[in-house]
Order: C-alpha cells, then sequence, then structure tokens
C-alpha cells in the first residue's frame, strides 16, 4: 500500500544476503511501480487538466491557489511586506504618499521665516494630511524612507533671495537659498530623503528678502508638498 502523496512512504531496502520472498520481491516491484504511477500523478502530464497536479498549478490560466497565475484582482502591492504568492492575501499595496497643496495664496512677511499651510490635496493614501487641522503637517503613518519633495511659486518681485526649508518634526532636513532669477516671478523647489518613523511629521518653510511681503502660492495648484514611501 502506498501512502504518497498524502504522506511519505517507509520502504525496506533488501540487503545482499536476503532471498527473494525477505522481503517479497513481488510486492517491491508493485509498491515502486504505485509510487511511480503516484508521482505521475502528482506531477501531471503536459497542459494537465487535473487540478492538484504541479503542471496544471504553475502553468493553467485557471490556477489562482496557490499557482503562479493569478488574477488581477487578487494582487494588490505592498513594498514593506513583500510577495504572498497565494493570490488571496493582500500583501502588496501601494506605498504611502501623499500630495498636499495651496487652495489661496498665503502672504510672507519679508525676512520672516514661515510655515507654508496646505489647505487642500491632489492625493493622501495613508491618511497622512487634513485641510484643517494641524494642516502644515505630512504625518507619516507607515515607517519607512520617504522622497519628501517641495515647490513654491512666488509672486512677482525682482528683489532679493528665497529660501525653500524641510523640517522633520522640528529638525531641518534640507535648505536650499535661491538667488533672484530677475525676471519677476520664481519658481523654486528643494528635495530630500528622510527616514522616519510613525508619528513624525514633515513641514515646510519658506523665506525671502524682498524687501515688503509677497505672496507664495501665487498659482495655488503649483505650489505643492509631496511625501511618497520609497523604501523600509
Amino acid at each position: 500500500m502506498v501512502n504518497f502523496p498524502t504522506s511519505l512512504d517507509s520502504l525496506t531496502n533488501p540487503a545482499s544476503t536476503d532471498g527473494l520472498n525477505s522481503p517479497d520481491h513481488a510486492t517491491q516491484h508493485a509498491t515502486a511501480n504505485d509510487i511511480l504511477e503516484a508521482l505521475e500523478a502528482k506531477v501531471g502530464v503536459d497542459s494537465s487538466a487535473v487540478a492538484t497536479s504541479l503542471d496544471y498549478l504553475v502553468k493553467s490560466s485557471s490556477s489562482t491557489n496557490p499557482g503562479h497565475k493569478h488574477p488581477e484582482s487578487k494582487i494588490t502591492f505592498d513594498i514593506s511586506a513583500g510577495h504572498d504568492h497565494d493570490g488571496t492575501d493582500s500583501k502588496l499595496i501601494a506605498p504611502p504618499t501623499v500630495k498636499a497643496k495651496q487652495s489661496a495664496v498665503q502672504e510672507i512677511p519679508d525676512s520672516t521665516t514661515t510655515v507654508l499651510n496646505w489647505g487642500a490635496e491632489d492625493w493622501d493614501t495613508d491618511t497622512m494630511h487634513d485641510n484643517s487641522t494641524n494642516n502644515s503637517r505630512l504625518t507619516v503613518n507607515t515607517a519607512g524612507k520617504y522622497l519628501v519633495t517641495l515647490n513654491v511659486v512666488w509672486e512677482s518681485n525682482n528683489t532679493g533671495a528665497r529660501q525653500l526649508q524641510i523640517f522633520q518634526n522640528t529638525t531641518q532636513i534640507c535648505s536650499v537659498i535661491f538667488p533672484n532669477n530677475g525676471a519677476g516671478q520664481d519658481q523654486n523647489q528643494i528635495f530630500t530623503v528622510a527616514d522616519a518613523v510613525v508619528t513624525d511629521y514633515f513641514v515646510a518653510k519658506v523665506w525671502h528678502a524682498a524687501g515688503i511681503a509677497i505672496d507664495a502660492g501665487v498659482t495655488p495648484p503649483d505650489t505643492y508638498f509631496t511625501a511618497t514611501r520609497i523604501a523600509t
């Protein structure tokens, strides 16, 4: 009697001194044949239609669990969790990302470092931003390394430099001073990568030396603040 594939068989190997009847020679041949047939059934013939065969599980387009041809509805993406081949668990989900933007221009006093507020969003996949409560912050809810980008369009003014800064909590992690381009309206952008834990937050600040108060976000959709998780 053969146990495979339910369980592994325990076979007796005859010694050189054993007779043909101990163990029984015919029984050994029959057992070996049964095992070979069980292995063939387990592997399956080419283009096998037997749903339990390996050929079917690996190659058939109808195989979804635990085969390797999963329907699109079974597959999502998650950088942190890796790939689960059973096709039933949501192990692969899109990485957390947020793009907050200004809903109106924000006046920035001369020579005064000012926190930017974000009253609107293009997207937010991990509840990282609120349009009203602490709306200057992008808050991390999934630990990892984040690409953080700040883009600011300034009111037309030919005087003085402009500065963009990114803070992680209360620590400055990126800062660039831009000379005035002499053409009026300036657009500046900076970005950095930060290793963040849950509850960390990113804040954008600006500064200028125009000599008078000028607006940041003169075209609000073009002034934005983003954070996207790129690694664990």
